[in-house]
């Protein structure tokens, strides 16, 4: 990726971002460089103390894949709360956020899910209907949007 001012700019405002433990959403148009923005921030992390969890969303994606996926990169610390493998920090990329199909509704359930996650903290198991706290504290969501 070659430097620009923006592409900088938003190296800076992601780095700064993550090092306050906050979710990062990149938004814009198709072609505006958001992609290469995350990775190359995510190609900078420590990789002694961080753990990165691509996920691919599409069309196909439901709340149960993202579940799973993310469930399969964190252990069990204590009843309910889980924490990611190794005790490193995991940081969870989530490229074309905006992709999951909408359902009967009008909502997305994989986006819904994240949702719960980022605001409460948890999910649910779904086998045992109880709250699992999941506990990585990062997130990087490209959203694409169409105009």
């Amino acid at each position: 990726m070659v430097p620009t001012v923006d592409t900088v700019r938003y190296q800076y405002l992601t780095q700064t971002l993550i090092k306050n433990l906050c979710p990062v959403m990149l938004v814009g148009p198709v072609g505006t460089g958001k992609t290469s923005v995350a990775e190359n921030t995510l190609s900078k992390l420590d990789p002694k103390s961080y753990s990165v969890l691509s996920v691919n969303m599409s069309a196909q994606t439901s709340s149960n894949n993202v579940q799973d996926i993310i469930e399969s990169r964190v252990e069990k610390r204590t009843k309910g709360v889980y924490v990611p493998i190794g005790g490193k920090k995991l940081l969870t990329f989530m490229d074309d956020f905006n992709m999951p199909a909408k359902d009967t509704f009008g909502s997305q359930p994989p986006l819904e899910l994240i949702k719960l996650w980022l605001d409460y903290g948890f999910w649910y198991d779904r086998m045992k209907q109880t709250q699992k706290y999941i506990k990585v504290r990062f997130m990087f969501l490209i959203y694409k949007s169409t105009s």
